[in-house]
């Protein structure tokens, strides 16, 4: 049986009108069984709103943030939903996609990190039509989780997982890195040639020294006394 990637909606609801819009274009993955989205509008009347966003955090495959500079000014979308997405994405149970809807100073933010859509980041209000810029996101979004379903039954515990009705998911996707990350690269590279080379140098330095000790007074004094030297007077 399919098992749907469960999607986080992270948005201020400042931005109804893009939680709307990607509800509307999510239509057909949801239609094929391939994404269950989750939106604090699901939250029965009388329940928690905090514990109820928490075990959402905690149980979806997917965070999808609605980038404006409203998310980015909401406390509670930032420091709290983000937060603990960036906690779980670091342990590798959650993916993080974000979504520029509007511009603004996302790349101030810590989900610079993260490869946004729509392409290469350009914000939904600058496309000519907006629904091509949707479009783009939830093609990719396919993509994403057609390769993260692909690595979910490859796993060796794959089918022990399904049978104890574990249905969390393990994205491994192909990565584009961003110039940022290539910097990051070079110089984790470079201090890790850098540390090997020094060690090296130590050890050889050490091996020398073992092999070539340096001359003793002794031995000095027994050349002073070889033929055709003169005795060290003292």
């Amino acid at each position: 049986m399919k098992i749907p990637a469960t999607a986080f909606i992270s948005y201020s609801h400042r931005d109804e009108d893009a939680r709307q819009d990607l509800i509307t274009h999510l239509a057909m993955l949801r239609r094929d069984g391939s994404i269950a989205e989750w939106v604090d509008q699901k939250i029965l009347a009388g329940g928690d709103i905090d514990t109820e966003v928490s075990r959402q955090l905690d149980q979806c495959d997917l965070f999808l943030p609605l980038v404006t500079p409203h998310f980015l000014a909401s406390t509670y979308c930032y420091d709290t939903e983000m937060k603990r997405a960036i906690e779980r994405h670091e342990s590798g149970a959650m993916h993080i996609v974000p979504l520029i809807i509007e511009p603004c100073e996302w790349k101030a933010s810590p989900l610079k990190r993260f490869k946004a859509l729509p392409r290469d980041g350009k914000p939904v209000a600058d496309w000519t039509n907006k629904n091509n810029a949707y479009l783009d996101i939830v093609t990719e979004l396919r993509r994403l989780i057609a390769v993260g379903s692909t690595a979910a039954v490859g796993e060796p515990d794959g089918g022990a997982r399904a049978q104890s009705g574990d249905t969390s998911r393990r994205y491994r996707v192909k990565r584009d890195f961003d110039e940022i990350d290539k910097r990051d690269f070079r110089k984790k590279a470079f201090d890790a040639i850098r540390a090997y080379f020094e060690a090296a140098t130590a050890e050889v330095k050490a091996v020398d020294r073992k092999r070539w000790p340096a001359p003793t007074f002794r031995a000095e004094c027994a050349v002073g006394m070889m033929p055709g030297h003169e005795q060290a007077s003292f």
